[in-house]
């Protein structure tokens, strides 16, 4: 790839369908940039057809595709996510050795962000880590998204609770920016479905639930239980569901087992792998409440007013909204939630339902200092700033 005159190389990562979610309007705004030159690269279950093959929605979307990485774990173990980690390096390392990007932007706390942040650290690449400082205190993703923030460079924050974090665990304030989520940016800007063609696009009753479950990777041998616990609240409540596939974190076997034993009996259960990211959004803005453990409940969720039913720790302690109840996994502690979901109290509640995670211009923030901030020695050269 020929380097323009006066351009800054960006290499940007993406491993998974809600990452890119995230990352989708940033990518555009690199690629109408005249001051940047994008690499995109594309890594994990993007490529899996077990996991939606969501690569074609990428280049759908009009991104070239400049490299892939093949690290998607082989099995459904913690010893097969530390193989494939291991595999994700070595490939970044190729791939940042032929392109030698100024700036290698991740995003989050997943293993493909933390395999190119690592290569990244080694060849003296500036990681811009974006969403980082922010706390859960389920899985191994706390661990991870901090490990990532330590390996980085320039910090880009959703919030300013996380930056205070990032700068207490002694980073250079000068290089940590509250530009809030690109997540906000891309539901500001997406051209929805209405609830009419939503219903019948995916064959849907009125009053449906979104529901997105991962396992957790610290308790890994729970996955198949919590999700039944979780099933077994829908089927007594009786409406549609839309069910999103888990990612690809150890335990997603056993999830993808329990929910195909479910829809077969289970009429009113709709199973997709994957959808492209305008379709998901229509369906979280038409329905009456998201159900599981994902990000989207705290972060896409708000912005739209609805309910997100947490279950579990996963995301327990990440800053949120008033749209979010917390709940355990037991099946009668998520129906009292559901029904409190649809009570009149919490509706009134959600009618000063603000975002948290930023006004909808995270990505043009984020290029602003992309394009102009200086490269200077104590950004690769970081000291503990106490």
């Amino acid at each position: 790839m020929t380097k323009k005159y006066s351009t800054r190389k960006i290499a940007l990562v993406t491993g998974t369908r809600a990452e890119y979610g995230i990352l989708k309007p940033l990518l555009h705004e690199i690629k109408q940039s005249k001051k940047l030159e994008l690499c995109l690269i594309v890594a994990g279950t993007h490529l899996e057809k077990r996991f939606g093959h969501s690569i074609k929605e990428i280049i759908k979307d009009g991104f070239k595709v400049s490299y892939t990485v093949k690290m998607t774990p082989s099995g459904n173990t913690g010893h097969d996510m530390s193989v494939a980690t291991s595999k994700g390096i070595a490939q970044f390392s190729e791939i940042y050795k032929k392109t030698k990007p100024d700036f290698n932007v991740i995003l989050g706390d997943r293993d493909e962000a933390f395999a190119a942040s690592i290569a990244a650290m080694h060849m003296n690449i500036i990681n811009v880590h974006i969403h980082g400082g922010e706390s859960s205190k389920g899985g191994i993703d706390e661990y991870m998204r901090h490990a990532i923030t330590k390996i980085s460079n320039l910090h880009f924050a959703a919030t300013k609770q996380s930056a205070q974090r990032i700068i207490k665990m002694g980073e250079n304030k000068k290089h940590v920016f509250v530009t809030g989520s690109p997540a906000v940016d891309g539901i500001i800007t997406t051209k929805y479905l209405t609830k009419n063609q939503v219903l019948e696009k995916f064959k849907l009753k009125d009053n449906y639930v979104l529901v997105v479950q991962h396992p957790i990777t610290t308790q890994t041998k729970d996955a198949k239980n919590q999700m039944k616990k979780t099933l077994d609240a829908l089927v007594q409540w009786g409406k549609d569901a839309v069910i999103i596939g888990p990612n690809s974190d150890a335990g997603h076997r056993e999830i993808f087992q329990i929910i195909k034993q479910y829809t077969k009996t289970c009429n009113f259960f709709k199973f997709y792998t994957n959808l492209a990211r305008p379709d998901y959004l229509s369906l979280l803005k038409h329905c009456d409440f998201i159900i599981g453990n994902s990000s989207s409940g705290i972060i896409d969720a708000p912005s739209f007013k609805k309910p997100a039913i947490n279950i579990g720790i996963r995301q327990l302690g990440r800053e949120s909204a008033n749209n979010v109840i917390n709940t355990q996994h037991d099946t009668d502690s998520i129906i009292k939630s559901m029904k409190y979901a649809h009570s009149s109290q919490f509706q009134k509640i959600l009618q000063k339902c603000t975002n948290p995670y930023g006004d909808g211009n995270a990505s043009k923030r984020i290029i602003k200092i992309l394009e102009t901030i200086k490269i200077t020695d104590d950004m690769i050269q970081k000291k503990i700033s106490y």
